[in-house]
């Protein structure tokens, strides 16, 4: 799947980011397994906090995502 997005703290949910400029690849990164697990497991207990009516870690309709996961 290829995601395109501004929103740089989704790049933790993919295996590589291509970075473009001027229409050309700059530059391609590899996540770390560990930061992609991390944020996927955090963003799942979010979730299930939400879905048990928590009030502490719930999630808004949109919300940001750090872009300090690792």
């Amino acid at each position: 799947m290829i995601m395109v997005t501004h929103d740089q703290g989704l790049k933790y949910f993919a295996h590589r980011v291509v970075r473009m400029a001027d229409g050309k690849v700059a530059r391609i990164d590899t996540i770390p397994p560990q930061a992609r697990e991390k944020i996927i497991n955090e963003l799942e207990e979010r979730c299930e906090a939400h879905a048990k009516g928590k009030g502490e870690n719930m999630l808004t309709i949109r919300e940001g995502i750090s872009d300090q996961a690792v």
